[in-house]
Formats: C-alpha cells, sequence, structure tokens
C-alpha cells in the first residue's frame, strides 16, 4: 500500500500510449506515401500529428487532481475543466470504471438539481485508478451502481 497524499495528479498514460502508437504509424505512414506518390491523401499525416500531440498532452498534462479540499478533472485537451470543492460533492457513484460525481455549486439555486460528471478511469493505470479509488474513498462514500 503506497501512502495518500493531498497533492496527487493522475496522467492517462494508458491513452498517451496508445495514442502515441496509433498516431505515430499514421504519420510514418502518411509521410511515406507523401514520398512515394505524387497524389498522396494528407489526411493520413495530419491525423497522425494530432493523435501525437495528444498523446503528449495525455503523457505530461494531469487528467486528474486532488487537493487539500477539491477535485479537478480535465478528461481531454479540449474539454472544460471542473474544480469542485469538497463541500459541494453530494455523492460518488462508481459504475464499473466511470466515476459519477453529483454535486451543486455553492452559489446555486437549492431548487436547482444537481449538476453530474462522468470520469471515465479506463485511461488511467490500474494502480492509479486504485489509488484514486482510495483517496476518495478516504473523504466521500463511493457507491457501486
Amino acid at each position: 500500500m503506497s501512502t495518500i497524499s493531498q497533492g496527487q495528479e493522475f496522467y492517462a498514460k494508458t491513452q498517451a500510449r496508445l495514442m502515441l502508437g496509433v498516431g505515430g504509424v499514421a504519420l510514418v505512414l502518411g509521410l511515406f506515401m507523401a514520398v512515394s506518390f505524387t497524389t498522396a491523401p494528407v489526411a493520413p499525416i495530419g491525423m497522425g500529428g494530432l493523435m501525437v500531440g495528444m498523446g503528449c498532452w495525455f503523457h505530461f498534462s494531469p487528467v486528474a487532481r486532488i487537493g487539500a479540499d477539491y477535485l479537478v478533472f480535465q478528461p481531454a485537451p479540449l474539454a472544460r475543466t471542473r474544480t469542485i470543492l469538497d463541500s459541494e460533492v453530494e455523492r460518488i457513484e462508481r459504475k464499473k470504471k466511470v466515476l459519477l460525481v453529483h454535486y451543486r455549486y455553492h452559489d446555486d439555486k437549492s431548487e436547482k438539481s444537481s449538476r453530474k460528471m462522468a470520469f471515465a478511469m479506463n485511461m488511467l493505470k490500474a494502480e492509479d485508478r486504485e489509488m484514486l479509488l482510495e483517496i476518495l474513498a478516504a473523504r466521500f462514500e463511493i457507491t457501486q451502481i
């Protein structure tokens, strides 16, 4: 068992390896086609470059951060970053490899229904997934659905 620290960051290393591998192959194939044929499509080069870029983002940018009294989730490069205070979390549900965080901002009207944020944990390595669940279970009750 590893120790739980409050400034924990989680990176999508599994997703990064997949994106870097497939993107690298597409990039090499696209460049080979561009050199070999005069009328080669440019799409494989662009898609390969995009996938390599996203793979780098997944490798170097945390998709989940756990602070002293807050949670931060940003599951993709263009996805909105969600920062949720511990006091705003109503409940956390686990559905296989997906976390559903139900929360309500402090300035929301009381009659408004709570917000829901889904975080796919399958992009994390198995030990990171377990560490994330361990940290969240220490703070909140996680229900299985």
